[in-house]
């Protein structure tokens, strides 16, 4: 079964159990197999982090949504605006989203901090000079 674009209701219309079972019900099972099922994730190739081997980054395209995880590493602490791997085309937001994050490392003002980029190029990328470990949980809408 494969995702159905869902129904635009009219007033008054004559609501079936195939109409519901087509545009509800089997939409709502394809989601449940794309979230919880073991296929489906991508690792990237990293541009000077490693992954962790018992969560490495992975993403997935779920109807619009892409959905980003996994913990990556970075033996020295992340430079400054480095990428830390690139979505491909029909996998970037729309716009650029930021999201600060808690590491495991202080920044020079003693606060373990960090900043996810994931840009409309599809760089995702972080700001921090300090960060060594990072996790990567975010989902976001590309408008499919």
């Amino acid at each position: 079964m494969a995702w159905t674009s869902p129904r635009t209701w009219v007033v008054a219309e004559m609501v079936t159990a195939a109409l519901l079972n087509a545009h509800v019900r089997d939409n709502l099972k394809e989601f449940e197999v794309e979230i919880a099922g073991p296929g489906g994730w991508i690792v990237p190739t990293l541009s000077g982090w490693s992954h962790f081997a018992t969560n490495p980054v992975r993403w997935k395209k779920i109807g619009g949504w892409i959905q980003v995880l996994g913990q990556v590493s970075h033996a020295t602490g992340g430079p400054t605006a480095a990428a830390i791997f690139t979505l491909p085309v029909g996998a970037r937001p729309d716009f650029e989203h930021i999201i600060a994050r808690q590491g495991n490392r202080s920044s020079p003002s003693g606060l373990p901090w960090a900043d996810i980029r994931y840009a409309a190029d599809g760089s995702v990328l972080t700001h921090t000079p300090s960060l060594i470990n990072l996790y990567l949980a975010y989902s976001f809408w590309v408008g499919a």
